[in-house]
């Protein structure tokens, strides 16, 4: 009889704290938001993702009527941000910007103590694909610069990792393009200042960190690394049309906000909601003509698929022997 009481009392017990737990998110989401947001940007400042991410959040903070900041975290192929993102309260003040393939490639080689298929996804921004990128007195074109590489004339190449680590790799093996020495930078601002410092000749970057200093003159384009021209630079020939086999599987990249894993439904809804409605804002669509930063959205499904079929780069490249 005690026993039987004592479950009796536990049942009601834990029924109390789930229902306590359950009112208390209702009233959450119900006043959601009413303090500012941190997005955690994994790479440093002035970066691809950070210049895209700024310019979204001061939109969502129109549309929310809160502050909607931004944390930049770099280190370890972007884990550093996205390990803090990971165990921040799933509440809907704390979210993180991220690139897939890039940031689960650095998950399956590292193994950090979190799964990126558990994170909240909130968005897609827009899509992007990888160019090679040179200071604009670069004297040779894409093809001419296989064959500099050959000669010995150049020897380095520079990225970010991650996702642009598995692209130099497959132009070596795959494409035969001949560099000796590889420098990683923590972010894309770094790397566009190495190039222009003349400390690095050559570097893979994403468009939306190459197109602004593009369009300053500051360095030029000679190839993109996905199947198709980019609408930012159409003019620039595909790394197939100048004759090499594809590499379009690491040859590009989707931009996505996320939460923590567990945030409630509501919560993600109405910050899905809020970034869909951003993402069509005028000074948006002004900044892309001006800049060649496109905005193309996708809703919460969009940016969880992206996050999933990163994962399947492992059943097609070899990762062990990739990244040795």
């Amino acid at each position: 009889m005690k026993i039987y009481s004592f479950l009796k009392i536990s049942i009601i017990t834990l029924l109390l704290v789930l229902l306590v737990g359950l009112l208390g998110m209702e009233c959450l989401a119900k006043d959601f938001p009413s303090k500012t947001i941190e997005i955690i940007v994994p790479f440093s400042t002035g970066g691809g993702t950070d210049v895209y991410v700024r310019a979204l959040a001061r939109e969502v903070s129109e549309v929310l009527g809160v502050d909607v900041v931004i944390i930049n975290l770099s280190g370890a192929e972007s884990l550093r941000g996205l390990g803090v993102a990971a165990n921040a309260k799933p509440d809907g003040y704390t979210l993180a910007a991220f690139n897939p393939p890039s940031s689960p490639l650095a998950q399956m080689r590292l193994n950090p103590p979190f799964d990126l298929r558990d994170f909240t996804p909130i968005v897609r921004y827009t899509i992007d694909s990888l160019v090679v990128m040179v200071r604009d007195d670069f004297p040779y074109n894409y093809k001419e610069m296989y064959e500099a590489y050959e000669r010995g004339e150049i020897e380095t190449i520079a990225h970010v990792g991650g996702i642009q680590k598995a692209t130099v790799s497959l132009l070596k093996k795959k494409c035969n393009l001949q560099w000796k020495r590889e420098i990683v930078y923590p972010g894309g601002s770094d790397l566009v200042l190495a190039l222009l410092q003349n400390e690095v000749p050559v570097a893979v970057t994403p468009t939306g960190t190459a197109i602004g200093p593009v369009k300053d003159g500051l360095i030029k384009v000679l190839a993109v690394l996905s199947d198709e021209r980019h609408p930012v630079l159409p003019e620039i020939k595909t790394h197939i049309e100048w004759g090499f086999e594809s590499i379009s599987i690491v040859g590009g990249q989707s931009r996505i906000i996320a939460g923590p894993p567990g945030m409630p439904e509501d919560i993600q809804k109405i910050l899905e909601n809020a970034f869909l409605k951003a993402l069509e804002s005028e000074r948006l669509k002004n900044l892309a003509e001006k800049t060649g930063k496109v905005y193309i959205p996708g809703n919460a499904q969009v940016a969880g698929k992206a996050i999933k079929d990163s994962f399947l780069i492992g059943n097609f490249i070899n990762l062990e022997e990739l990244f040795k």
